[in-house]
């Protein structure tokens, strides 16, 4: 079932056996947003997105795995590519089918361990708020998920 919770992801999940997923782009940039968050606190995370992207590129529906890295123990980072371009002048740039072909494959392949994702593709990716939510809820209405929103977030 998909929790919906106020608060920092990365605070509350810092050295939980769990996944945290989040949308990235297929340009190969983690620049802003959520992804320049977890190009901070989890440097393999861009790295291996970058690798991938310089050998093969990326493609909607993709997930980059990047395991627990040793300072950081137990979060598995889900690189899933949900938009293939970006901007920031509020056009729709997540793709839905991306969002859902993602987000399946995550809690197919998370192993049992719980997801924990942000509000993906609703900010940067100027997706519609409830259409999005209605993807979380029908991906995750079997599964151990949970959805971080910022303070100042709504639904």
């Amino acid at each position: 079932m998909l929790k919906v919770v106020n608060g920092d992801m990365f605070t509350a999940t810092l050295n939980q056996n769990c996944v945290v997923v989040h949308g990235c782009n297929a340009q190969g940039k983690m620049g802003s947003g959520v992804a320049a968050i977890v190009k901070k606190l989890y440097p393999m995370a861009e790295l291996k997105y970058r690798q991938v992207y310089k050998r093969s590129g990326l493609k909607l529906g993709q997930v980059i795995w990047v395991p627990p890295e040793l300072d950081r123990p137990g979060v598995t980072i889900a690189n899933a590519i949900t938009q293939q371009f970006y901007g920031y002048d509020g056009r729709l740039y997540v793709s839905y089918d991306a969002v859902i072909e993602s987000l399946e494959e995550v809690k197919k392949l998370a192993a049992g361990k719980p997801i924990h994702l942000p509000f993906i593709g609703g900010k940067r990716g100027g997706g519609d708020k409830k259409r999005l939510m209605a993807i979380f809820q029908a991906v995750f209405h079997d599964g151990d998920a949970t959805l971080w929103l910022h303070d100042d977030e709504e639904v």
